[in-house]
């Protein structure tokens, strides 16, 4: 068999297309690749916050099932107190514990802020506890938990 030049020249160019489709595939896929690393981060860090703020809202419901319920339906718990150096009451010593609370869910969650409402349903009263914070992305996270208190 016979090849003539122009075979020759044409096997080389296909090869040089060939590389060229096989290095723009390579770069769509580790574009992919990267863009599915950065949303799994995202979705991690989300899973991480949203524990947080599920344990706070938990710690929370332990504080308040030591608060009288109607201390809690008069919303009047008083200034916090250090019960580290001085004595204080038990009304104290709770209003301390949900000072640290707060500042708690502000320290682990980014522009975390925590709080809670009650509401009486008929003859059980419920506390709402809630708990926000900002995602990396800027969309707002939270978490409630409804907790009835005891009579």
């Amino acid at each position: 068999m016979h090849k003539s030049p122009g075979c020759i020249a044409d096997a080389r160019g296909s090869t040089l297309v060939e590389m060229l489709v096989a290095t723009c595939l390579l770069g769509i896929c580790m574009v992919a690749v990267a863009t599915s690393l950065r949303q799994s981060s995202h979705a991690m860090a989300d899973t991480v916050y949203r524990q947080r703020a599920a344990r706070l809202a938990t710690d929370l419901a332990e504080i308040l099932r030591g608060v009288s319920t109607m201390t809690v339906l008069q919303n009047e718990l008083p200034a916090a107190h250090d019960c580290g150096i001085n004595p204080c009451s038990a009304t104290q010593f709770i209003q301390a514990q949900l000072s640290v609370w707060q500042n708690r869910a502000a320290r682990e969650l980014p522009g975390g802020t925590a709080g809670f409402d009650v509401s009486r349903t008929g003859e059980m009263p419920i506390a709402t506890i809630r708990v926000t914070w900002r995602a990396g992305d800027d969309q707002p996270g939270q978490h409630r938990l409804n907790i009835a208190l005891a009579q």
